[in-house]
């Protein structure tokens, strides 16, 4: 099994977080403390799965630094987008996401996939009400624009963490 691992580019505007891995037990976040930003993003498209002992370590690590800085979150994945839903305080109150992996399915060919989804762009969030705005066909690979998909999670709890309840 792979390690957990960070990449932070602070030459970047805004600074970027990137995660690879598992988040578990053995994961060992980078020091905030000296980051000095209003603004950072974390792309959590490497996550492999985290694990409960990892959502732990990652409240209590967000708890040291979130409140001095905005976070953004892009390529969030399902297992993220899960415990954001879940566990309070995993998605820091004032933090965004700005784009995520929304799990599609396709019954004829019994085949899956996951497309990024941009918030502002491909989905729209009205009065406590979400709504994909850019057809699913549009958002998979061009192999894959001919079979017929649906979206493969209850929308109503995936789509909780965008209207924050």
């Amino acid at each position: 099994m792979a390690d957990f691992k960070t990449e932070i580019d602070t030459a970047a505007s805004p600074y970027q977080v990137k995660f690879f891995g598992p988040i578990d037990e053995n994961s060992s976040f980078p020091d905030m403390s000296a980051v000095a930003t209003d603004l950072i993003v974390f792309d959590m498209k490497g996550i492999t799965h985290i694990n409960s002992i990892g959502i732990k370590c990652w409240i209590q690590w967000l708890d040291s630094f979130a409140g001095k800085m905005k976070i953004e979150f892009v390529n969030v994945p399902k297992s993220i987008i899960f415990q954001m839903n879940m566990v309070k305080n995993f998605l820091p109150n004032g933090s965004v996401v700005k784009s995520f992996f929304l799990p599609l399915y396709c019954e004829d060919e019994d085949r899956d996939t996951s497309v990024l989804i941009q918030v502002g762009k491909d989905v729209l969030v009205k009065d406590d009400q979400v709504k994909i705005v850019t057809p699913l066909a549009d958002l998979v690979a061009a192999d894959l624009k001919s079979l017929e998909w649906e979206i493969d999670v209850i929308e109503k709890k995936y789509f909780r963490f965008l209207i924050g309840g």
